[in-house]
């Protein structure tokens, strides 16, 4: 678990599609987050609902909160060379 006094964290996101996995990894990994560069890592779709049993029947796909997303003010992208993703991998954390 995350403790608050930790100076890193770990999100983990189940994705609707290898395509989309591959588009949030694009989105995502080499970004940089209230100071702290975003890392992006595959998790097998197994793996994650050995992790999360109750997301195994989660269909319905988050929205964002408001239209203005204020949530994503602190994330900042920049240009990175390698942005490949494995298109077999439904979730990554």
């Amino acid at each position: 678990p995350l403790s608050l006094s930790s100076l890193q964290g770990c999100v983990y996101v189940k994705c609707l599609s290898a395509e989309h996995s591959g588009k949030a990894f694009k989105a995502l990994h080499g970004s940089w987050f209230d100071g702290k560069l975003v890392t992006v890592k595959y998790l097998r779709l197994d793996r994650y609902h050995q992790r999360f049993p109750q997301a195994q029947g989660c269909i319905t796909s988050l929205k964002p909160s408001n239209t203005y997303m204020n949530t994503m003010s602190r994330l900042r992208h920049h240009t990175s060379p390698d942005s490949s993703s494995n298109a077999n991998s439904l979730g990554f954390s």
